[in-house]
């Protein structure tokens, strides 16, 4: 689940966070969310057979274009005159 938010904030760092909150496109959403939330976590909604049949597939493809279900967020150290 960590994973999951440190790679929003650092999609959200870069610009490619979407308005509805998906990280990237399509597919890097559907490869981060296949990746670092199925299994302890589902969507609301759709059963989670279909999540992770519909999911996988997509997140097969995301690989296939080079896509990496992590990013990273870049931290700026704490200032020394702050606090």
């Amino acid at each position: 689940m960590q994973a999951f938010f440190e790679t929003s904030f650092a999609f959200s760092q870069a610009g490619d966070l979407r308005p509805t909150g998906d990280v990237g496109g399509r597919l890097q959403n559907a490869l981060t969310i296949h990746d670092l939330l199925l299994g302890g976590t589902y969507l609301a909604g759709p059963p989670r057979w279909a999540q992770r049949m519909l999911l996988g597939a997509l997140a097969v493809a995301a690989r296939a274009t080079g896509k990496r279900p992590y990013r990273a967020p870049e931290f700026e150290p704490a200032s020394a005159g702050s606090g």
